[in-house]
């Protein structure tokens, strides 16, 4: 996955180049992506209810607090496990905020939140030996 994620990175880099000093929206595609990308592994431990609206949640977050390029920023030092600790402060804040709105939307996130919903969950993969 993480290799995945650095050719992501690698490949946004190089097309927004020309774009380098615009400061311009996330392109839709991507927080789409990233949708996916904070989806697929929740749903191994959670309702779709809860996994929709957290990704929802997070997504907006980036998409109204970042342009392009720290997004890419963001995404490449994430990819290459080198969060600082501004970034890391970032990503809490919209942790607790997405949980926050969970909250008083009367989502809850824990051990009922596993509740079958009617959707497939991914298969369970054991890890290799």
């Amino acid at each position: 996955m993480r290799m995945v994620m650095s050719l992501l990175v690698a490949v946004l880099v190089s097309v927004s180049a020309g774009r380098a000093q615009d400061k311009t929206d996330i392109p839709q595609e991507l927080l789409e992506l990233t949708y996916q990308q904070c989806y697929q592994p929740c749903r191994g431990g959670f309702s779709h209810k809860v996994c929709d609206a957290l990704c929802a949640c997070s997504v907006d977050a980036f998409k109204a607090r970042l342009d392009f390029e720290a997004y890419l920023a963001l995404l490449q030092s994430m990819s290459e496990d080198r969060v600082s600790e501004a970034d890391r402060i970032f990503l809490d804040n919209i942790a607790q905020q997405c949980s926050d709105a969970l909250d008083k939307q009367g989502i809850q996130v824990g051990p009922s939140a596993r509740e079958d919903d009617g959707l497939p969950s991914p298969p369970k993969v054991d890890p290799p030996r």
